[in-house]
């Protein structure tokens, strides 16, 4: 995983709206975690393919002093607006991390709470490298 392919994702699959990329971007072994809310690949999959065919329209902003990134791993911060007709657009902060597939660290939980510590992030993705 590169910062590039991470902003790949976002342009290619989340403001083009193309859920026939979902699979291409993420692992099947994929997890998010939301605000108290854990979804695997399929309910995930499922939830954006919905969300994709509906008017909603996506700008995406980077934090380009927050990338870290390591050979197998990248971390950023983003925000993400999301508009709809009709309605007021909301700006989301996402920390987004991606973790190699295997071995997951011992401390998944822990990892997470760190994360959602470091800054006011909203959502925390977290999940395997394609």
């Amino acid at each position: 995983m590169s910062i590039a392919l991470l902003r790949e994702m976002f342009e290619k699959m989340v403001v083009a709206k193309n859920a026939e990329l979902i699979g291409h971007y993420y692992d099947p072994d994929f997890v998010m975690y939301s605000e108290g809310l854990r979804q695997e690949f399929a309910e995930f999959s499922e939830g954006h393919r919905k969300i994709y065919a509906s008017a909603i329209s996506y700008a995406i902003e980077y934090d380009e002093d927050a990338w870290v990134q390591s050979p197998d791993r990248v971390a950023g911060r983003v925000w993400i607006t999301t508009s709809r007709p009709g309605e007021k657009p909301t700006r989301i902060e996402v920390s987004h991390r991606r973790i190699p597939r295997r071995p997951h660290p011992p401390n998944l939980g822990d990892n997470m709470a760190e994360l959602a510590q470091c800054g006011r992030a909203r959502r925390l993705l977290i999940g395997p490298v394609r």
